[in-house]
């Protein structure tokens, strides 16, 4: 069994920008890759948070919610993936899971901020290379 089927990605976010998490400005972060897994963090002006996730099951999958608060050593995101789910943790907390047997998220997590998870378009632009 290889990463592509079950493994865990984590990373650090943050910016020189010290109130990158609370501005009207948009944060487009570089990819991080760990072999074949690539994860892409967007930070939108409405401080929604986008993380693409390209590579576990073979799919990409893209999480979007409310940025949750943010501390001075920035955000520690990890994904975890198995054949049954895929699960989003934001400084250690659950925030989103997606079960792959029906591509959409589970109750729970992120303490009931509007977001979703979901596999992404057909067609949609990749993260670019890194």
């Amino acid at each position: 069994m290889g990463i592509e089927q079950e493994g865990t990605i984590s990373f650090r976010v943050r910016h020189d920008d010290r109130d990158w998490a609370t501005n009207d400005k948009p944060y487009d972060f570089p990819p991080v890759q760990a072999g074949p897994i690539r994860a892409q963090v967007v930070k939108h002006p409405t401080r929604k948070i986008e993380i693409r996730v390209s590579g576990p099951l073979g799919a990409e999958l893209v999480f979007e919610g409310t940025l949750p608060p943010v501390r001075e050593e920035g955000l520690s995101v990890a994904v975890t993936w198995s054949a049954q789910q895929v699960r989003l943790f934001l400084d250690g907390k659950p925030f989103k899971t997606v079960r792959m047997d029906n591509l959409r998220p589970t109750s729970g997590g992120n303490g009931g901020a509007p977001g979703t998870a979901r596999p992404a378009p057909p067609g949609a632009p990749r993260a670019p290379d890194a």
